[in-house]
């Protein structure tokens, strides 16, 4: 956890725009390939709270024959759930100067693990336009209430034990993790297929395609390895020299 999250209100959705945002999610992530006219948030629900916006969501999701599931996670399971979670609508919490701001919310399209990187995800942002953003970066505005005010005791700690400042980031870390690892935040909706919608658009939300095109490719490499292996015996035969590999 860094002193100062990374500051994301640029690529958030306002609360206004909710509807919008859940609509473009299921398009752009095929869970709902048909158009519905979105629905504008009542206005009374711009200020309101998790609780009460996830009933409006629902009914939202409904509509598109989908389920918005309220997610809550502990602090120590932040990061994983935020790179695993697409499709999903997220709480960007205020600034902790500024609590009276209207609610913002992050889109989620999908979470994938970098190359030889920190772990990812693609962000909708307001403008339609797709960036990777890292989950930890996520993880940490997401989690800056709860963290905020123990950081000037974590700190001051840290100093008194003359911890360098090349190691004061993962010490950091460490203690916050073991101080709040336990508590849970409410993160907002996972975007899942309805238990009534097709099989075939749930076995490809969950990617069950993967296992037998992974079958596929061991079968064929396990052939191919035959077809050369008796390649080999048979030149061998032929030519009367056989040459064994180790």
């Amino acid at each position: 956890m860094s002193q100062h999250p990374v500051d994301l209100t640029a690529l958030a959705w306002p609360v206004a725009r909710l509807d919008e945002a859940i609509e473009l999610l299921a398009r752009r992530t095929g869970l709902g390939s048909v158009f519905h006219e979105a629905q504008s948030l009542p206005p009374e629900l711009h200020q309101a709270g998790l609780a009460a916006l996830g009933q409006w969501v629902q009914a939202t999701a409904d509509r598109l024959g989908l389920e918005a599931e309220p997610v809550a996670v502990t602090l120590a399971e932040l990061d994983d759930l935020v790179h695993q979670a697409a499709p999903a609508i997220l709480y960007l919490p205020p600034a902790l100067n500024n609590p009276t701001a209207s609610s913002l919310f992050l889109v989620l399209l999908a979470g994938r693990r970098q190359w030889l990187g920190p772990k990812a995800v693609s962000l909708l942002g307001p403008d339609l336009r797709v960036r990777r953003v890292q989950a930890k970066v996520i993880g940490d505005a997401l989690s800056w209430p709860l963290v905020a005010p123990h950081l000037a005791a974590v700190d001051r700690l840290l100093a008194e034990a003359g911890v360098g400042e090349i190691r004061r980031e993962r010490a950091r870390q460490a203690l916050l993790q073991e101080q709040l690892g336990g508590q849970a935040l409410e993160v907002g909706w996972l975007l899942r297929p309805s238990p009534g919608s097709s099989l075939w658009l749930q076995a490809r939300h969950t990617r069950l395609w993967r296992y037998p095109l992974i079958l596929l490719g061991a079968s064929l490499v396990l052939q191919g390895l035959t077809v050369v292996t008796w390649w080999i015996i048979g030149r061998g035969s032929l030519t009367g020299q056989f040459e064994w590999a180790w």
